[in-house]
Formats: C-alpha cells, sequence, structure tokens
C-alpha cells in the first residue's frame, strides 16, 4: 500500500500548482532542459524559467526530486517532445497539390 500513499501525497502536493506549471512538471518528468521545455510550451526562455522556478519552490524540492513526485502522481507531458521546428508551407486553394 506504500504506492498508494505515495501517489495520494504527490497528488496532494501537485494540487498546488498552476496549469502550466504542471505543464512545466510533465517536461520534467521527461528529463527535458528549461530551454527545451520553452520550446515544448511555445514560451519564451525566461517564462519556462519562471514556471520551473515555481514548481520546484511549490513543492520545495530539487528538478531530479520533482520528476520522481511527478511520475509517483502520473503526470504525463501532453505529447512527445518535438524534434526541431520544420518549415512549414502555407496552403490555399491556388497552391498545386503535392503527391
Amino acid at each position: 500500500m506504500a504506492g498508494v500513499s505515495a501517489r495520494t501525497e504527490a497528488l496532494s502536493r501537485i494540487s498546488a500548482l498552476t496549469l502550466r506549471e504542471r505543464e512545466a512538471l510533465a517536461w520534467l518528468r521527461e528529463g527535458l532542459t528549461t530551454q527545451q521545455i520553452a520550446r515544448q510550451m511555445g514560451i519564451a526562455y525566461s517564462t519556462a524559467k519562471d514556471y520551473v522556478g515555481a514548481v520546484l519552490r511549490k513543492l520545495a524540492t530539487t528538478r531530479g526530486q520533482a520528476a520522481v513526485l511527478a511520475e509517483h502522481a502520473g503526470l504525463r507531458a501532453p505529447g512527445p517532445p518535438a524534434g526541431p521546428p520544420r518549415s512549414r508551407e502555407p496552403r490555399c486553394d491556388e497552391c498545386p497539390e503535392r503527391p
């Protein structure tokens, strides 16, 4: 039953975080750097740094311990880590179809 109590405690601690802080925590769990978290969340590095700092402060823990806490809570990142930005070609009715 120790697993259940660890999960309950983790969920309780994480409940103090905002939605965006939880998202940053989920990416921390995946082992991403703050720069990578910023890219994943589509925000500036300084904003990601603020989110990560708030997570660590509110949980009174280190990055590694926060990742373990997220694991215990079952927190998952919203999707797989994105690769490098891809160039997007505009789509319109006048553009020729591509195979």
